[in-house]
Parts: C-alpha cells; sequence; structure tokens
C-alpha cells in the first residue's frame, strides 16, 4: 500500500510541475520492476517453500529492484532512496531466514487477528521475538491508513520516498536546451 501512495504522490508532484505522463516511458530496466513485482506473489503463494528456494527468490526479487534502481540513477535521490530501502529490507529478511518480522505489540490494533493467523497468511513473515534479528529493521511502524491499516518498515518507506522521487524526476519538466546567440560564434 505505501509503495502505491508512493507511486500515486510521485505521479501529482510529477504533474504538478509540469511534468509529462508519457516521460515515465523513458525509464530505463522497466523489465527489472515487473521481473520483481512477478516474483514477488510467489513467495506467497508457496508457503512451505525450504530456506534454498527461498532464499533464491527473495534475492531474485530483491536485487532486481537494486538493479532498476542502478540502471535509473540519473534520478539521484530517487533511486539512491530506492536502492536504500530495496538494501534494507532484504537484509532484515535475510538475517530472519528470509522473513519480515512484524512486531506482535503492532499486531494488538487488529481486532481478531492473532500471531498464527499472521503466519498462516503470510508465509514471508515471522513474529518478532528475543531471537529476531535487526528487529528496528522490520515492520514495526504502525501506518494508521483509514479502512486499511497496516505497517511498514523503514526499508519500505525508503522504497515509497525512492518511488515517489524517481516519477517527480523522470516526469519532471526538462530545461529547455541553452540557445547560443547567432553572433557569439562571428
Amino acid at each position: 500500500m505505501l509503495l502505491l501512495i508512493g507511486l500515486i504522490a510521485g505521479l501529482a508532484v510529477g504533474a504538478l510541475r509540469g511534468g509529462k505522463l508519457l516521460r515515465l516511458g523513458e525509464l530505463r530496466g522497466l523489465w527489472f520492476a515487473i521481473a520483481s513485482l512477478v516474483l514477488d506473489p510467489v513467495l506467497h503463494a508457496v508457503p512451505d517453500i525450504g530456506l534454498w528456494p527461498k532464499g533464491l527468490l527473495t534475492s531474485a526479487c530483491y536485487l532486481c529492484v537494486v538493479l532498476f534502481a542502478v540502471v535509473n540513477r540519473r534520478a539521484k535521490v530517487g533511486a539512491a532512496l530506492l536502492g536504500t530501502g530495496t538494501v534494507l529490507n532484504y537484509a532484515v529478511r535475510a538475517a530472519n531466514a528470509f522473513r519480515m518480522p512484524v512486531s506482535a505489540k503492532a499486531l494488538e490494533v487488529y481486532a481478531g487477528i492473532s500471531a498464527q493467523e499472521v503466519l498462516a497468511r503470510r508465509a514471508d513473515y515471522c513474529i518478532a521475538d528475543g531471537s529476531t534479528r535487526l528487529y528496528r529493521l522490520g515492520d514495526i511502524l504502525y501506518l494508521p491508513v483509514p479502512g486499511i491499516g497496516g505497517f511498514a518498515s523503514v526499508g519500505d518507506i525508503f522504497i515509497a520516498a525512492g518511488i515517489c522521487f524517481l516519477v517527480i524526476a523522470v516526469m519532471g519538466k526538462k530545461e529547455p536546451e541553452p540557445t547560443v546567440p547567432e553572433e557569439a560564434g562571428k
């Protein structure tokens, strides 16, 4: 959800700055982002996948996002935020058997959902406890989005901001090329 908010914010600000939606076609390596979006649901769909296949799929998914940020590095701020958030999220997942830790305390805001139900619904999550590594990078930030709720990690916030700034930079009004007066060359 946070990623969608980043995208919508980027589109809105880009349009307000006079940017053109068609310029989004100038994004490089878009297939990297698409590949990541295709790989991510596979991780949710196969709950009993072994650690090695899960690690390979997760690594491929995150590598695609990092490569997308690298090939779009001309949008410096957006690419840097996107890459940083991706690395942060990958680090916490890799440190916790390729599962994103979510705070049990944070889950209390959802009426009628237990930690076991979260694990049953989302095989790529685990409930944070004393053995959780890099806890502060996990999904511990409650985002009170009306009607949706939800949690995010620091990495998610960086990724959403990166998407926003990347879209703004690509859509952004291009500066006119400087003109050289005819008389200057004579």
